[in-house]
């Protein structure tokens, strides 16, 4: 389909080859139809659709299951958008009491933008985000936690850019331990 997916599809090649033996544990990928139709009301980026159509998440909660060498687990769509929902639910409830003169930390946008999609997660408290409001093709990737100073900074211009991240990790940096269950880095 395009740069994204043909990145992709060299990343789960990469993880065979390295002995990565939880991949089969990602779901089948989502046609771009049903995609656009669950996103209906955000722009949704090419990549979006590749994203989504290379795997729409993992299977369960499946163990050890990745997105290395990070260490995010990968969301399917649905879960997604309950992700999203949950986040802009939160983000508008914040307490005045709490913000004290900080008064723009009382906008529901400071903490989760209405054009950011959760494409995987770390512990319940890391958020692997696309940022849909460029209106082109691709999606900016944020890296979201709030115990971060820097938590709104743009990690990658593109989800392409971050999948050939993970893929230029030098071999020596990361591999997959079976037995431990888990990618460790050297």
């Amino acid at each position: 389909m395009g740069e994204l997916t043909d990145l992709l599809t060299e990343l789960e090649a990469t993880w065979e080859r390295k002995g990565f033996d939880r991949h089969d544990r990602l779901r089948p990928g989502l046609p771009e139809d049903v995609v656009r139709r669950s996103l209906a009301g955000l722009p949704v980026p090419t990549e979006i659709v590749e994203w989504f159509g290379w795997h729409d998440g993992q299977i369960g909660r499946a163990e050890g299951m990745t997105l290395a060498p990070s260490a995010f687990r990968p969301l399917g769509l649905e879960a997604a958008e309950y992700a999203l929902m949950l986040q802009r639910t939160i983000s508008r409830q914040i307490d005045p009491d709490l913000v004290g003169e900080q008064r723009e930390l009382l906008d529901p946008g400071y903490y989760w933008e209405e054009s950011w999609l959760p494409l995987g997660e770390m512990n319940g408290e890391t958020w692997l985000v696309a940022d849909l409001g460029r209106n082109s093709a691709t999606a900016a990737v944020r890296v979201v936690n709030w115990t971060d100073e820097d938590f709104r900074s743009i990690r990658a211009d593109s989800l392409a850019t971050m999948v050939r991240l993970w893929l230029d990790a030098p071999d020596e940096y990361w591999a997959w331990s079976s037995p431990a269950g888990r990618w460790e880095f050297r």
